[in-house]
């Protein structure tokens, strides 16, 4: 599955737009064996996942992988050039998503690594 995002509003100066971006969760165990989508899930509450996304907006079957933890969400503000053409926009957009996402989920997995642990002293 490709990333996927959604465009919440454009600054006045059309100039940046403010994205809720929804990136794969890895298949795979933090360090201590739990799975990253069951981490993801219990460290936000349980499933239903409250979205940044409104409801009236989220594309369908989003929800669904945001609440078994295939997907988590993370939000940034791109910015670019209010001059260009709404195409070239988009690729600025795009662009500046992949050169974040890897960094959104090392700190997602970083946060998590060690969830589920337990034991006594």
């Amino acid at each position: 599955m490709a990333t996927q995002y959604v465009i919440l509003d454009t600054g006045q100066r059309n100039d940046r737009s403010t994205l809720v971006v929804h990136t794969e969760v890895p298949v795979g165990n933090n360090e201590v064996g739990t799975p990253w989508a069951d981490a993801l899930v219990e460290s936000l509450g349980g499933a239903p996942i409250t979205s940044q996304v409104p409801v009236s907006i989220m594309p369908g079957g989003r929800q669904a992988e945001l609440d078994v933890g295939t997907r988590f969400e993370w939000r940034f503000t791109a910015a670019y050039d209010a001059n260009d053409a709404p195409a070239a926009k988009l690729v600025v957009v795009e662009s500046q998503i992949s050169a974040r996402e890897a960094n959104e989920l090392a700190f997602m997995q970083n946060e998590l690594r060690f969830w589920g642990q337990t034991g006594s002293i």
